[in-house]
């Protein structure tokens, strides 16, 4: 009579290449990694020198789709513009949201949009020209 000792647990094959290796010593996984990737201290180079815009105040047919996506809806424009200025902590929906209640309730968004333009200034370097922000966004 043969008798199966239990104790042992039973053979496994190796993992197949690109598959994650078995569990060593009975440990949970690590946890996946989510969110925003960091820039450790001191390694990011950063730019003093104020660059120029991409495009001209009076370029607006460079960019033909936006040009016309700003004049009929500046709501989606200036969210699309905020969610980048705020890197990602407003959406884009929520700011052009705000944008357009403004615009509904006030008629003066361009008070909004000028802050925002002022801090995309500073973040990315660049110059305020050919006049005032508060000027441009009127």
């Amino acid at each position: 009579m043969v008798t199966v000792n239990k104790s042992q647990p039973e053979p496994t094959a190796p993992p197949m290449y690109g598959q994650p290796p078995p569990q060593a010593y009975g440990q949970p996984p690590p946890p996946p990694a989510t969110g925003i990737p960091v820039i450790q201290p001191g390694t990011m180079q950063v730019n003093n020198n104020p660059g120029p815009w991409s495009t001209g105040l009076c370029d607006c047919f460079s960019d033909v789709p936006n040009c016309c996506i700003t004049c009929w809806c500046p709501c989606i424009t200036f969210g699309q513009i905020a969610e980048i200025v705020d890197k990602g902590s407003t959406s884009c929906g929520a700011s052009g949201a705000l944008y357009a209640l403004l615009a509904y309730i006030t008629g003066c968004a361009c008070i909004y949009s000028c802050f925002y333009r002022s801090k995309m200034r500073r973040q990315y370097m660049l110059p305020e020209g050919p006049c005032p922000d508060c000027l441009i966004h009127f």
